[in-house]
């Protein structure tokens, strides 16, 4: 069930992690040939670009899980169950997982902006990745990727809170739902981008940041304060039909489990 549901949204992290490499490409080309230029573009070279990189996206999800099953069982025999077991179990997976979640997204960037593909695989990936720069990038952004999931962990515990209100109508959870999501995207939108165009130099093989500060100079160089929203508008598009489906999932779970 998890690889379909990664299969049916991974188009929309494509489409929505594009746009935001503007910062670094326009840095290297000094000029951008346009988001929908760029689609096309791909569609009519690669069809399939959709869901490059997905089974790197889809098998992340098992080391997490395992990783988090094995570290929480060992926390709740050494200490009295409670919920920062479970906490430091989902971090301890997500950081064990986290070469696979880039190795998608590097694929991403690859097939988008280098005319032939630098990784044809997975293995291709590590590979190259692995003489490249050696273990460290296959880490690049991750401290980031902590902070934004801790930040959105926070309001997704309260959206899904809301969603369980039955006394709502499906519509009214649908919109305050979309809001409180467009919210929180607006918010850590910014880490997002710089996470993404960080990560996006190993697969140009050019090393235009030294650091998270020094991406953020040159993004604010490149495109001033509108450089760390490159993309929002995609991002927040496709919104109302992401939470959608969580929203209707919701009710189907809540109604098979009072049937």
């Amino acid at each position: 069930m998890h690889n379909v549901f990664v299969y049916v949204f991974y188009p929309m992290d494509v489409v929505t992690s594009l746009p935001t490499t503007y910062p670094t490409m326009i840095q290297i080309d000094g000029q951008f040939m346009g988001f929908m230029n760029l689609f096309y573009g791909l569609y009519q070279t690669r069809p399939n670009f959709l869901w490059h990189g997905y089974w790197a996206q889809a098998l992340a999800y098992y080391p997490h899980m395992i990783t988090k099953y094995a570290i929480k069982q060992v926390l709740e025999g050494t200490f009295a169950a409670s919920s920062w077991c479970d906490e430091v179990a989902n971090h301890v997976g997500m950081f064990v997982a986290y070469p696979l979640k880039l190795a998608g997204n590097r694929m991403i960037f690859d097939m988008a902006f280098n005319g032939t593909l630098k990784y044809s695989s997975i293995a291709e990936y590590f590979a190259i990745t692995l003489k490249d720069g050696g273990v460290g990038l296959l880490f690049t952004g991750c401290l980031l990727e902590k902070e934004v999931y801790v930040l959105t962990s926070i309001m997704y515990k309260k959206i899904n809170e809301m969603l369980k209100q039955q006394q709502a109508s499906f519509t009214a959870r649908w919109v305050k739902a979309t809001i409180l999501y467009g919210c929180s995207e607006i918010l850590l939108f910014p880490a997002m981008v710089i996470r993404y165009n960080m990560q996006l130099q190993a697969v140009l093989s050019k090393e235009l940041y030294s650091g998270i500060l020094d991406c953020c100079a040159k993004m604010y160089a490149a495109g001033g304060i509108a450089a760390f929203y490159s993309g929002l508008g995609f991002s927040l598009a496709l919104m109302p039909l992401l939470v959608l489906v969580l929203v209707a999932s919701n009710r189907y779970d809540s109604k098979v489990k009072t049937e």
